[in-house]
C-alpha cells in the first residue's frame, strides 16, 4: 500500500463542512425568515360615498377629486373622527383654491418643495 494513494484529498472535509452549513443556513432562513399564511389575509371593504360639499376643480390634465377610503368599522365606531377629517380636508381644499399665494408660501417653507415645482404643480 502506498501511504500517498490511501490520503483523502485536502480540502475535501472543509468543503463538506461547509456545504453542510450553507446547507443548514437555508434551512434556518426558510424556517424562521419566511412567514407561512395558514389563513387567507382578512377581506378589504370600501366604501364610496359621494360628498356633495367637495369641491371637484377642473384641471389641464381634466376634473380632479379626492376620494377617502376607511374600513367600515371606524364609520360605525367613531364618525366623529371621519366626519373631523372630511371636515379638515374640505376646508384645506377651499383654503389652497383661494389663496394660492398663502398655499405656495407655505408648501415652500414648511416642506421644502421647491418654488418652481409649487408654480407648476399648484394650478393642478
Amino acid at each position: 500500500m502506498n501511504p500517498e494513494q490511501d490520503r483523502p484529498e485536502p480540502g475535501k472535509r472543509v468543503s463538506f463542512v461547509l456545504a453542510a452549513l450553507v446547507h443548514l443556513a437555508l434551512a434556518a432562513f426558510l424556517f424562521f425568515g419566511v412567514r407561512w399564511q395558514s389563513e387567507p389575509p382578512a377581506a378589504v371593504q370600501v366604501a364610496l360615498v359621494a360628498v356633495p360639499s367637495m369641491p371637484t376643480r377642473t384641471a389641464p390634465m381634466g376634473s380632479l377629486n379626492v376620494i377617502f377610503a376607511t374600513h367600515p368599522a371606524l364609520i360605525e365606531e367613531r364618525p366623529e373622527v371621519v366626519a373631523a377629517m372630511m371636515k379638515v380636508h374640505k376646508d384645506a381644499s377651499e383654503f389652497c383654491m383661494t389663496k394660492p399665494e398663502e398655499t405656495a408660501q407655505a408648501a415652500v417653507e414648511i416642506f421644502g418643495m421647491k418654488p418652481e415645482a409649487v408654480a407648476v404643480s399648484l394650478p393642478n
